[in-house]
């Protein structure tokens, strides 16, 4: 009857872009698609992407509802998609999966000790690069062919952008071949590079932290922060890769 798609709390790009791509395909069988997301909880980078599909009248930000609204329109006939985590404990609203009558995970992430039990289809595959690379694959071989709007892509795109660190990080040919279909489909990589940059303020923080790396006998990089309420998760990761980038 209809499809509601939720990913992990606090969601990042490749988080919302597996979203889009979801709805996408959902668009195509014509059936309803929302995209579970507390507004209320997202970060910085992705605040950006809501803020450039707004400025482009994009519809997907109508599909986008809240985990209470959720609770409330999901119907026996409705099936549940949780993407970029396998964990029950880190979805947005974890009671939506006890309401769902029909279920399927999607994700890249190893399986960890807890886990969505007896999904009626899980596709995982930890050598992807992204759960958007897995959703654009699904969407090349789809029985129907799927014209992605060209927003949407760009949304996409940024998501692999994000979870490949600029394509430098579990990358491999699969990667590239999505990258390049979403291209086709008219991702801008102008507009990604422009959403994913970083603030005046963002990049001082970054500096800031930066200038307290100590290195220790055996040359380990760690670094104190005295005022945390700024850092967030992502923060904390863009630190770590540029320290991890250190010549010792």
């Amino acid at each position: 009857e209809k499809v509601i798609v939720m990913g992990h709390k606090i969601p990042d790009v490749d988080s919302f872009g597996a979203s889009v791509g979801i709805y996408n395909i959902v668009k195509k069988s014509e059936k309803d698609c929302f995209i579970v997301i507390d507004t209320k909880e997202i970060d910085n980078t992705l605040d950006k992407v809501f803020s450039y599909l707004q400025d482009n009248g994009s519809d997907i930000l109508s599909r986008i509802i809240q985990p209470s609204v959720a609770l409330d329109i999901i119907t026996s006939r409705t099936l549940l998609i949780i993407v970029d985590t396998q964990n029950p404990n880190l979805v947005i609203e974890p009671r939506l999966l006890h309401k769902a009558k029909s279920l399927a995970v999607i994700d890249h992430h190893r399986r960890g000790t807890e886990f969505i039990e007896a999904p009626d289809v899980i596709y995982t595959e930890i050598y992807a690069s992204s759960t958007v690379e897995l959703i654009t694959e699904l969407i090349e071989y789809y029985p129907h062919k799927i014209q992605i709007d060209a927003d949407d892509a760009t949304v996409m795109l940024a998501g692999m952008i994000v979870d490949t660190n600029n394509f430098t990080y579990r990358t491999g040919s699969r990667t590239f071949e999505a990258a390049s279909f979403l291209r086709k489909q008219g991702a801008d990589t102008l507009v990604v590079q422009t959403m994913l940059r970083e603030s005046y303020e963002e990049h001082m923080l970054r500096a800031e932290l930066f200038e307290r790396v100590e290195i220790t006998d055996d040359n380990m990089a760690i670094v104190m922060a005295d005022n945390i309420s700024n850092l967030t998760k992502v923060k904390l990761a863009q630190t770590a890769d540029w320290i991890y980038c250190l010549p010792l």
